[in-house]
């Protein structure tokens, strides 16, 4: 990065092992890190809940969707475990802020700029002009499809575990937050899921038919939770209870899947 460029970002420490760096314009993550009630303690408080209580465990984790790499920096810092990651970003812009954050890290964690869907290969746009919000899908954002970013390439979660994580011991941790893409993402990680992964996935609020779930509740032999305000785990065994989670339209949920065979059970039901 040039002297001119480092002039232009803020530089974040998350904890003693874990550095983030961001545009000083970026109107995302200036919100974040200075909203006057310290939003970013409660920033996806229940990602966070589950990757600290899950330091010890000997898993990989599988970052979809990683925008600048936040949660790929902190995934892969000695407080939460240093876990194996791979961060995985569509859009050009963005990844080069994620190789930013790679380089201000040590390199720990693999960068790949790729398009998370159902097929390997393929080549989409991106729509958008808002760096968390780059969506493959026109009526994500239609007031911004002038704005886009073409040929990019796709891939499946399970192609990404083959590529990078062929010894893995333990089912991976997979945070799956791709812009209305989701349903696409987790048939594209069907295996990953099958070995018992935990996948943690956003239904946004935009979405009032809750898509998302309905199509995870519709998977055999498999649970969900969802970590509230209170830092209590909640099972949902029903649409209803995602309808009475879901209440704000501009903002995304993160909800806990996972076969109920899978070792990432005993995280919810412990």
């Amino acid at each position: 990065m040039s002297d001119v460029a480092a002039a232009r970002m803020v530089s974040v420490v998350l904890n003693e092992d874990a550095r983030f760096l961001y545009p000083k314009d970026d109107p995302y993550w200036s919100e974040v890190f200075t909203w006057p009630q310290g939003r970013y303690g409660a920033y996806e408080r229940e990602i966070n809940w589950a990757l600290l209580r899950a330091a010890e465990r000997p898993y990989a984790t599988i970052d979809a969707g990683a925008n600048y790499g936040f949660w790929s920096i902190l995934a892969s810092s000695a407080p939460y475990g240093r876990h194996s990651t791979i961060a995985i970003e569509p859009s050009r812009t963005n990844f080069e802020h994620l190789l930013n954050n790679a380089k201000a890290n040590g390199n720990r964690f693999h960068t790949l700029c790729r398009a998370v869907l159902d097929e390997s290969g393929k080549r989409v746009t991106l729509y958008g002009k808002r760096p968390g919000g780059l969506s493959l899908r026109k009526d994500w954002h239609p007031d911004e499809i002038d704005n886009s970013e073409e040929n990019i390439e796709t891939i499946t979660l399970d192609a990404v575990a083959d590529r990078y994580l062929q010894n893995r011991r333990y089912p991976v941790l997979i945070k799956l937050d791709v812009e209305g893409s989701e349903i696409a993402g987790i048939k594209g990680s069907r295996r990953l899921v099958d070995e018992g992964a935990l996948l943690t996935y956003e239904d946004h609020g935009k979405e009032t038919t809750h898509p998302v779930s309905r199509f995870v509740l519709s998977l055999d032999d498999v649970d969900i939770w969802s970590v509230g305000a209170n830092q209590q785990a909640t099972r949902i065994t029903a649409i209803e209870q995602v309808a009475a989670i879901k209440t704000n339209p501009r903002v995304g949920y993160n909800f806990f899947a996972y076969r109920r065979s899978s070792p990432w059970s005993s995280l919810f039901e412990g």
